[in-house]
């Protein structure tokens, strides 16, 4: 069951100011950040893949002096060619709402980081992703303060161009945790998923793979869309090479 409760009578009527517009004669309204790592960087091959964790890092910066909060309504993730995702030969949670998902399901954790306007900022939260079904993770994302927040973002997994997609839907819940405006920002949201092998039959297979390593390494894409600002794109690389054959 999803659980949304508020914490403060206080809070809640300071958010009874309407926020201003997010329009700027200076510029962007956001700085949107992306970051990824991985566990190693050596490239195996399609028959014998390098299994590696992955940690993926995103945060919005407002740059409204007004102090205005940017709230993402969806994102998109692209993981490029050479890495291979590998979640189907996992076993999956069946909870679509991804709140009462079974230990051998989470495939890492992580950390969040929002802002509320007019009510609290630099506000702590945790992450846990998991393997859901029908081509999807849930990203369990949970808050103490200022409202309780429990809701699982539904990552819908699709490939693109011999890599992945990852489309994720804000909830509106996540949106404005605290109505009628207490609009949300991410300032930080970092996920790290583990370093997770399972067997099909003889085979050792890794949840997330190294198979080649394109040139110039592997660039990763954010597309990102505001409730109230404009969308914006940005990109990473991240250097890889070639593991050595085994004589």
């Amino acid at each position: 069951m999803k659980k949304i409760a508020l914490i403060s009578a206080a809070a809640a009527a300071a958010t009874l100011a309407v926020a201003p517009a997010a329009a700027f004669a200076d510029g962007a309204p956001t700085t949107q950040s992306l970051s990824v790592k991985l566990t190693s960087s050596k490239a195996g091959t399609t028959s014998a893949p390098t299994a590696v964790g992955l940690e993926l890092n995103t945060g919005t910066t407002s740059n409204d002096p007004a102090g205005t909060k940017q709230t993402l309504s969806h994102v998109k993730i692209t993981i490029p060619k050479g890495i291979k995702l590998n979640y189907k030969a996992f076993k999956a949670c069946t909870d679509p709402a991804g709140l009462t998902c079974p230990s051998n399901t989470k495939i890492g954790s992580g950390s969040a980081v929002a802002d509320v306007y007019q009510v609290q900022d630099n506000i702590p939260g945790t992450l846990t992703p998991y393997i859901g079904t029908n081509n999807t993770l849930l990203i369990r994302t949970q808050f103490t303060q200022p409202a309780v927040i429990d809701e699982a973002l539904k990552a819908v997994v699709s490939t693109s161009g011999g890599g992945y997609v990852f489309d994720i839907d804000v909830p509106q819940d996540l949106q404005v945790p605290i109505q009628p405006t207490g609009n949300q920002q991410i300032r930080k949201f970092d996920v790290k998923f583990s370093k997770l092998t399972t067997k099909v039959g003889k085979k050792t297979v890794p949840l997330i793979g190294l198979t080649s390593c394109p040139s110039g390494g592997y660039k990763f894409q954010g597309d990102f869309t505001f409730a109230n600002s404009q969308p914006t794109t940005t990109t990473t690389v991240v250097k890889c090479s070639t593991a050595k054959k085994k004589k």
